[in-house]
């Protein structure tokens, strides 16, 4: 009885405690489960993923998240599920693949699977969980752990359709910010993923994975130009195949695999990052904008502050050629009309109301001074500097540079003064000294590292250095718009089809076909199929918007996944090499010395041959 007693008083204590004063923005972060997981030391964070690797955590949370999706599509992005996958992403990916990896130190060959589905999708039957990798251990596939990252960049893409649609009708903006409060969400998880988190408390993302992976062996250099044309001797030596590059171990073959991978997942963030950011700036223009705004709060503040993190994790982080087809001046000026919004707004609901918040003023200030730094961040880039000119200058329509120094200087009045030197700079036609002028406000070397090592990793290109899009690890629908979460399956299980032109890019459903071939996949899919664009499957993968008109000089930009010339295509057409029988490719191959342990396909194969033959 004393007990209860002594139980109740305890209970009535807790609830006539007075509440605590409101902490700060950041006071909150450093008391959340992100940072209490921060403070363990990395040992006992690897030790926890350790422990955690039989359980298939992550891929569980993929799985629960999208039956939550099919059963509650409207509020699912903010129910329970998808906040607890939020905080177990970004404590928990990065150690748990770091576990993974462990093997690969020791030089043994990682336990993989080569097929990323846990079930067969014709007969539903579970995939077999041992004797196809070797490495002593149950096999998984990146895409075990990735799949969590692949659903959250769907559901942002999903997002991001529906605010450009509601944009776009002009139909009244909603009272509540619950539609800002998701995109906000959105902006805060994939910059976590892809660049992770420096303040107020640090967690890694996937580009520390990246820069921890080893790059392939670059292939072999060509020979030099003859010192005598005329020489018949020269001549013959000059036509003769390259040296195959050295095969590579299974160990570096399985980290190879898991390099590419993580690269596929980063690349697919970056992508739908770019397009994120312009819908949800001009999302938040709109809404303080609206007649009923009742001015800006801390609420609102904390909504706006993922803005600056996300824009420095998209452009340092995403190489330059798609960065380009993406169109980061779209960004900035979306970025200009929510300042001058927000700023006009602001000054309107002053005339009636007595202050804005203070919270608020300043992630304004923050969101201004970051534009400087994103202009430098590009223009100290020797593949941008000229599009950036271009920009500055007026060249593109996308970008009003007048009206985005009058919005910047409105909350900060040093990096519009900044934007001004720079634009003056670009004005003079010399690129060095517009580079020059940019080099104050790039951000730390500390804070590229992560974005320089995903570019050079980047460059190398996926497997066999082929592009990065299609996909080649993680199984995806080849669309790159798809916005289809199947009916409660993880990603890797959902039923792909190959294009019955090309052969080559896969999809999950009719509707995703027809979007992408009425995107640009119809100019290309002949092509592809006949090898006049051997190696280069992505040209069209994800479209790129006319460039060239925006740098200075005239000079076009590649698009997403060219990597700049095609190679020459070999004694066989692609119509010809998918027509022969796998063993046929490989003898081809095995002649050549060329490795093909890593095809899984015979069209990889057929690419290899083309590629290496």
């Amino acid at each position: 009885m004393a007990a209860s007693r002594r139980a109740g008083a305890r209970e009535t204590a807790w609830r006539l405690r007075p509440p605590r004063p409101p902490a700060s923005f950041s006071g909150r972060l450093s008391r959340s489960k992100d940072g209490r997981w921060a403070e363990y030391p990395a040992a006992t964070q690897a030790a926890c993923a350790r422990r955690l690797l039989p359980t298939g955590l992550l891929r569980t949370l993929d799985f629960m998240l999208r039956q939550d999706l099919v059963r509650n599509p409207g509020g699912a992005m903010l129910a329970p599920t998808a906040t607890s996958t939020v905080f177990l992403l970004n404590t928990l990916l990065i150690p748990t693949l770091r576990a993974r990896l462990e093997s690969c130190r020791a030089g043994l060959p990682l336990p993989l699977r080569h097929k990323a589905q846990r079930r067969d999708t014709a007969t539903g039957a579970a995939v077999a969980a041992g004797g196809e990798g070797g490495g002593g251990g149950p096999l998984w596939h990146p895409q075990d752990e990735l799949g969590l990252v692949v659903t959250w960049a769907k559901l942002a893409r999903r997002e991001t359709a529906a605010a450009r649609a509601l944009l776009a009708s002009g139909a009244p903006v909603p009272p509540s910010d619950r539609p800002l409060t998701t995109l906000g969400m959105l902006c805060s998880v994939l910059p976590c993923v892809v660049a992770g988190r420096q303040r107020p408390y640090f967690l890694p993302g996937l580009d520390s994975i990246v820069a921890e992976l080893p790059l392939p062996p670059p292939p072999p250099a060509p020979p030099a130009a003859p010192a005598d044309p005329a020489d018949p001797q020269q001549q013959q030596q000059l036509q003769q195949p390259l040296p195959a590059a050295p095969p590579q171990s299974p160990a570096a073959q399985s980290v190879e695999r898991v390099r590419v991978a993580v690269l596929e997942a980063v690349m697919l963030c970056n992508h739908v990052l770019l397009q994120l950011l312009e819908v949800y700036c001009d999302s938040f223009a709109a809404f303080v904008t609206a007649p009923n705004w009742p001015g800006g709060s801390d609420r609102l503040a904390v909504l706006l502050l993922p803005l600056p993190p996300t824009m420095a994790a998209a452009i340092s982080c995403t190489p330059p050629a798609e960065l380009l087809a993406a169109g980061p001046q779209r960004v900035l000026a979306a970025v200009g009309r929510l300042l001058a919004a927000a700023t006009g707004a602001g000054r309107n609901a002053a005339r009636s109301t007595s202050a804005t918040s203070q919270a608020w003023s300043k992630a304004l200030q923050e969101l201004a001074a970051y534009v400087p730094s994103c202009i430098a961040l590009m223009a100290s880039d020797p593949q941008l500097v000229g599009a950036v000119a271009g920009w500055l200058t007026g060249r593109s329509a996308l970008l009003d540079v007048d009206a985005l120094v009058g919005a910047v200087g409105v909350c900060d009045r040093s990096a519009a003064a900044a934007v001004t030197a720079m634009r003056d700079a670009a004005a003079s036609g010399d690129l060095k000294q517009l580079a020059a002028a940019a080099r104050p406000y790039v951000p730390p070397r500390s804070a590229r590292e992560g974005g320089a090592a995903v570019r050079a990793a980047a460059a190398a290109g996926g497997l066999g250095g082929a592009p990065l899009w299609p996909p080649r690890v993680l199984r995806l629908c080849g669309n790159p718009g798809c916005r289809n979460l199947g009916c409660g399956d993880v990603e890797a299980d959902l039923k792909l089809q190959q294009c019955s032109g090309c052969r080559v890019l896969r999809y999950c459903c009719a509707e995703c076909q027809k979007e992408h071939w009425r995107q640009g996949h119809k100019a290309e899919c002949a092509a592809v199929a006949a090898g006049r664009s051997a190696g280069v499957p992505a040209a069209s993968a994800m479209p790129a918007p006319a460039v060239a008109s925006d740098v200075a000089g005239g000079s076009a930009a590649a698009g997403p996944g060219t990597g700049g010339a095609e190679p020459a295509a070999g004694p066989w057409s692609l119509e010809e090499l998918m027509a022969m029988r796998p063993r046929e490719l490989k003898a081809i191959l095995a002649e050549r010395g060329v490795d093909c342990s890593d095809c899984v396909e015979k069209a990889d194969l057929a690419r290899r041959v083309l590629e290496r033959c």
